[in-house]
């Protein structure tokens, strides 16, 4: 199913999940910045999406995410009638009100593996897509070929209780974005993993700003789903010398109680050495492997001597798991 054509003449974009949140606001602020938008979603009838489609001319599109061919059809009905996107989003949650806050002997098997396939399955049959339609037109070396998000949760950077479904499938859309930015990457194609870490409250038609389970937002205490966009298109349009790969976003009143810093970095000490921070409490917490000629106990006293001024004295060095404690 399709509507109108989509606004503007320019890059065509890809919304696929469709709700009255993220979806929505990256649909009205794509097409305003010109581009020409499709969003897909299983009940492509929704209320907010016949107003997206009527307001600003976005076509509508039904598609089941966690099925192969259903999402194939999907990307060639878009490029057959809008063109090939450039700018993909996968915008879906996942999670099942049969499956929400469930005892881990309590879940239901099936629901976690719905939960899954609705989630990193889905969010993996779309890239799969995004990049084949990106990789085939043709593009100059210096020429990005297109951009590919995928919202996840808090879920992706912290495990939370009675979660076990989502924790996997968030966990798993994390580790699929990292493995198609580093495959894409060097071809031309951004890819961008961007974990919301708090309520998304979206406004009503009273104008104020609610989220169904949280409550309605006070002072900015939730994450607005406009600015969400605003940051999505900035991420789309970012220069290639400076691409960002994990984008977390939360509101400034947001607690960080638990939350496992995932900042990944090089650390030149004449070979290669990932670097793994986390703090919590004060403590700092490292964890590395090495790459090249290097020994491990090699890379861990050079990580030592290189941190200890910085930290302070180093208080449990424990060479046979790397792990180096600082307080």
């Amino acid at each position: 199913m399709s509507g109108a054509g989509a606004q503007g003449d320019g890059e065509v974009a890809l919304i696929v999940g469709g709700g009255p949140g993220v979806s929505a606001s990256c649909a009205r602020h794509f097409s305003e910045a010109g581009m020409r938008v499709a969003i897909a979603a299983r009940t492509p009838d929704k209320p907010v999406l016949v107003a997206l489609e009527k307001e600003f001319g976005v076509a509508r599109f039904a598609c089941d995410a966690s099925d192969p061919d259903s999402v194939v059809r999907l990307f060639a009905g878009v490029e057959s009638q809008l063109g090939a996107p450039r700018l993909v989003v996968h915008n879906i949650d996942g999670r099942m009100e049969g499956i929400f806050r469930k005892e881990l002997v309590a879940a239901d098997s099936s629901l976690v593996l719905q939960t899954i396939q609705n989630s990193a399955y889905s969010a993996f049959l779309v890239g799969q897509q995004a990049a084949r339609v990106m990789l085939s037109r043709d593009a100059t070396p210096e020429e990005q070929r297109g951009t590919i998000l995928f919202t996840n949760a808090s879920a992706a950077i912290k495990g939370y209780p009675l979660s076990a479904a989502f924790a996997i499938a968030s966990y798993g859309k994390a580790g699929l974005a990292q493995s198609m930015a580093r495959e894409l990457g060097p071809q031309g194609i951004h890819v961008v993993h961007c974990p919301i870490d708090g309520a998304i409250a979206w406004t009503q038609e009273d104008g104020s700003r609610k989220h169904w389970l949280a409550g309605t937002d006070e002072g900015d205490n939730m994450l607005d789903p406009d600015r969400i966009a605003e940051t999505y298109l900035h991420l789309h349009k970012q220069h290639r010398s400076t691409w960002t790969f994990e984008a977390v976003m939360r509101p400034w009143k947001e607690r960080w109680e638990g939350v496992r810093a995932k900042g990944v970095s090089l650390l030149g000490i004449g070979h290669r050495a990932m670097v793994r921070t986390s703090f919590e409490k004060g403590a700092g917490v490292m964890l590395f492997r090495g790459e090249g000629d290097l020994t491990l106990q090699e890379i861990v006293r050079a990580v030592a001597s290189y941190f200890e001024p910085l930290m302070g004295r180093i208080w449990d060095f424990r060479e046979a798991s790397a792990l180096l404690i600082f307080r």
